[in-house]
């Protein structure tokens, strides 16, 4: 299948990658797998043998097998003859299976002497990564369900109003990880054959997004458009000083080592803004109650 345009998706944690990829994987003649190929071993074995590529299939343990990981991109980059596809692709995070600098040397020779197009999504406000990566910890920690990007409006809305007291080590360590790994990321931009960088802001933002879309579309050479009004919800809106308890005192800390953290403040997305101006009208004890009645309340709603 010498005329199946193969692509790759590469991200960062917490960037909108789920987001995209349903876009993409929604777009009529795509194949693009739904797990992140190199996340578990378990995520791995269900790529390469998601769509019965003779000859390429796996043991049921990838620890069975003596391939090296960079081995599993001509699987995981393959259809079956019989596949109506023009596209064929996977969503790869830079955190993730390969992830050494040797690994990712080795996956950009194998991207560009391959003719696999590369779509790098950036989200460069890490303030808000980091908080969508607190916040996603502290709920599976108190069970509450996760989902990447609940569809649930009026669930959604009272999750909003939770605020965690994030820990000073926390916003260190995450914020100095999301840097390498955006670095690792830079690193794909500047030495692949065929990049087109995406970002996240342009796609949260109803004016911009349709254009960002369009360019990934003529870069992939898509014959339909992506449809820009996937069924999600994006999960962290409105100001940080309304979802973090202790942000006064945490952002003048961390500003000493990170100046950058004032400008990562201001609302990324549309939702970020409207919800902070919904806010700020109200009563800010009455909009932001206790995280128990709240999780309380959320749980009711489930029940029902």
């Amino acid at each position: 299948r010498n005329s199946t345009v193969k692509f790759v998706i590469i991200a960062t944690p917490r960037s909108g990658s789920t987001w995209l990829a349903s876009a993409i994987r929604h777009t009529s003649g795509v194949a693009l797998h739904k797990a992140e190929c190199f996340h578990t071993q378990k995520a791995l074995h269900n790529c390469v043998n998601e769509w019965k590529v003779p000859g390429f299939g796996m043991p049921a343990s990838v620890s069975e097998s003596m391939m090296k990981p960079i081995e599993y991109l001509t699987p995981i980059l393959s259809l079956p003859e019989s596949a109506i596809k023009t596209h064929v692709g996977f969503k790869w995070m830079v955190n993730q299976g390969l992830k050494t600098r040797t690994d990712r040397v080795q996956a950009l020779r194998y991207f560009n002497t391959h003719d696999v197009k590369i779509v790098v999504l950036e989200r460069e406000n890490f303030l808000r990564k980091c908080y969508s990566r607190y916040d996603m910890r502290r709920k599976i920690q108190i069970n509450e369900p996760i989902f990447d990007h609940p569809t649930f409006e009026q669930r959604l809305a009272l999750l909003a109003r939770i605020q965690w007291e994030v820990p000073y080590h926390f916003w260190t360590w995450c914020l100095h990880r999301t840097r390498k790994d955006s670095q690792a990321l830079r690193h794909m931009v500047v030495n692949g054959s065929q990049v087109l960088v995406v970002k996240y802001k342009k796609l949260c933002r109803k004016r911009t997004r349709k254009e960002e879309l369009r360019k990934i579309q003529e870069f992939l050479g898509l014959s339909y458009e992506i449809n820009p009004n996937v069924d999600t919800i994006k999960s962290h809106r409105g100001d940080l000083h309304n979802l973090i308890k202790n942000w006064d005192i945490q952002s003048e800390k961390l500003s000493d080592v990170f100046p950058e953290i004032h400008s990562w403040e201001q609302a990324e997305c549309d939702s970020d803004e409207a919800f902070s101006q919904e806010s700020a009208s109200n009563d800010r004890s009455a909009s932001y109650a206790t995280n128990g009645r709240i999780l309380q309340e959320v749980h009711r709603q489930a029940q029902n």
